[in-house]
């Protein structure tokens, strides 16, 4: 068994929320994670610092008379006095008192720390509480007394805090206020990769080792059929240096567990319920009302359907054997379908099929939205407003804009206004546009937001299409970054103008 006892007298890493308060003037601590970091193991931009100095956090708008909660991370060499009693501890100069007098004793809830699996958040709270691995790893709670309650707004704090910093709500599981959770992580590996051989019955699984660690694991396995039989296959040794290994399975099987266990034979890892989902469709659609877009002769040259409901696609389908011979012409379609990278390669000879394809893959990404979507463009035209702004088909959502003040001219500004307000005059779009102030605007890229996901578009939308570019979408733990600064932007008079 690995505990965090195994790196005392080695730094560690203690993420804090903190509680300045307005009576004493001091800090009391409210909860603190305190974790081993390898150096290979993959970490929070927030607050990543390569000399590992302190991090520290806090509301700016909240009031400096009244309580305030601080989020710290710092860097303190893990001692045996420390484990002994984790609530009370200094942060550089500071010393951190307990929440409470209730908070002052405390015990470990375990003897031995428990595994938890953090690749699956559905784990349950530990999994929730911890910052987010794609590993295993050997927990323990330093359970004090349940505190006294916490006003709405330090809880408020807490929640803008945590979400921002570590991209979840720590406010949900408020029995772990005053208490310490302590986490050691998998030794051997960063993550382990499961693929479903698509021609015979087993899996493939590559593993990411750690540097120096020793290149070989077991594994046993439960399969499930159908019809609900399991069989259990192992213990099987991958190969020794090996970092993809394949498993075979004498049948065809609906879900599988998987344990892993280090050469010595202690469980290190477990996946349940593994299930490989090939392909799942959603439409629910429901026609409301058509929108008839004419010319200055007053000729219907465009019909647009508007819906009531929401589409969506979950996985892609199995790879057959014939596909995997054409293994690259599968993955990019896979990326496409997914939306997860599209690119458009800018053949002069093909131009109207990109135009077309183009529109298509922005407008699947802004009908993914359910409440509120934004296009950020600093070259946002009504050009555009036309071609891609009108034709989204939920009616609920709200489109948002965000350009240039500086990179539209007056008529440009005028038009887009004009624009905007007709498509909201009559019912079409509700659509409202900021334009971002100064002579160079703060935004560069090209942003796609469907509710909290976030696509860059690597040209203008006005463009896209006719030359070679990309749309890719950002990975789901940074879109909350690049969202923040998105409603910033939009919220802030000082930073935007609102024209309608």
């Amino acid at each position: 068994m690995y505990t965090i006892e195994d790196y005392i007298g080695q730094q560690v890493r203690r993420i804090s929320f903190l509680v300045k308060r307005a009576d004493d003037g001091q800090y009391h601590h409210l909860l603190s994670v305190v974790e081993y970091l390898f150096p290979d193991m993959q970490d929070y931009d927030e607050f990543k610092t390569q000399k590992k100095t302190e991090y520290i956090d806090f509301l700016k708008d909240e009031d400096g008379d009244k309580d305030k909660v601080y989020f710290v991370v710092d860097f303190p060499i893990l001692t045996i006095e420390y484990l002994a009693n984790p609530n009370t501890y200094k942060i550089g100069e500071d010393v951190v008192i307990p929440w409470d007098e209730d908070c002052k004793q405390g015990d470990w809830r375990y003897n031995q720390p428990v595994i938890v699996p953090l690749h699956k958040d559905e784990k349950g709270k530990f999994a929730y509480i911890l910052p987010k691995r794609t590993t295993s790893a050997y927990v323990n709670v330093y359970k004090v007394e349940k505190p006294s309650a916490i006003e709405k707004r330090i809880e408020e704090q807490v929640k803008k805090l945590s979400v921002r910093n570590l991209g979840r709500e720590l406010t949900l599981y408020p029995e772990f206020y005053g208490g310490t959770v302590v986490a050691c992580y998998n030794p051997y590996y960063k993550s382990l990769d499961l693929t479903e051989d698509a021609s015979t019955p087993g899996i493939f699984i590559r593993i990411n080792f750690r540097k120096n660690a020793p290149k070989q694991l077991m594994f046993r396995f439960k399969t499930y059929s159908d019809d609900n039989s399991m069989t259990s296959i192992g213990p099987l040794l991958s190969p020794e240096g090996a970092f993809l290994t394949h498993f075979d399975f004498p049948h065809p099987f609906r879900k599988v567990d998987i344990y892993v266990y280090d050469a010595d034979g202690r469980l290190i890892d477990y996946y349940d319920g593994v299930v490989f989902v090939h392909q799942i469709k959603v439409d629910m659609h429901v026609k409301s009302k058509e929108v008839h877009v004419q010319n200055d002769k007053g000729e219907t040259v465009e019909v647009i359907e508007k819906y009531a409901g929401e589409q969506f696609v979950i996985g892609n389908p199995k790879v057959s054997g014939d596909d995997l011979k054409v293994a690259p012409e599968v993955a990019y379609k896979q990326n496409e379908d997914s939306l997860t990278c599209v690119f458009f390669d800018g053949d002069k000879d093909s131009v109207d099929e990109n135009e077309q394809r183009a529109k298509e893959t922005v407008m699947k990404i802004l009908n993914r939205a359910k409440e509120r979507c934004y296009i950020c463009d600093m070259y946002f035209s009504v050009k555009t407003l036309v071609r891609f702004v009108m034709p989204v088909e939920l009616e609920n959502v709200e489109v948002r804009i965000i350009s240039s003040k500086e990179e539209l001219n007056t008529k440009d500004i005028v038009e887009l206004k004009e624009g905007c307000e007709a498509m909201r005059g009559k019912d079409i779009v509700d659509v409202h546009c900021r334009l971002l102030r100064g002579e160079k605007a703060a935004l560069h890229d090209r942003f796609l937001v469907a509710d909290n996901q976030v696509w860059m578009v690597g040209c203008s939308l006005d463009e896209i299409g006719k030359r070679a570019t990309m749309i890719s979408r950002v990975p789901t733990d940074y879109s909350q970054k690049i969202l923040d600064r998105i409603e910033e932007w939009w919220n802030n008079d000082n930073l935007s103008e609102l024209i309608v």
